[in-house]
């Protein structure tokens, strides 16, 4: 996202096309360049893809080393520059 909101932006707008619901999260990666990496969520339907839409329980949570509810939707969270860019895609 820091050195290609252009290019995010082109594939926000192709997915558009494509799919219902077309969004944007940013995950951090320390070893990728830049330190974070982008996913671009696509559905058919009107999701929320910012609410996980499975629980889980305590037990499978235990070994995650990474992952967790606010994370997930954190994932979604765009600094405001990404946000302008992206909102007519």
């Amino acid at each position: 996202m820091w050195i290609h909101v252009g290019t995010i932006k082109s594939m926000i707008g192709y997915a558009k096309k494509l799919f219902k619901k077309v969004e944007y999260a940013n995950i951090s990666i320390p070893t990728y360049p830049c330190g974070c990496i982008g996913l671009l969520c696509c559905s058919k339907t009107d999701t929320d893809m910012s609410k996980p839409n499975k629980k889980l329980e305590s037990k499978e949570f235990a070994n995650l080393k990474y992952y967790s509810y606010e994370n997930h939707s954190a994932a979604f969270k765009l600094p405001t520059f990404v946000l302008k860019e992206i909102e007519n895609a």
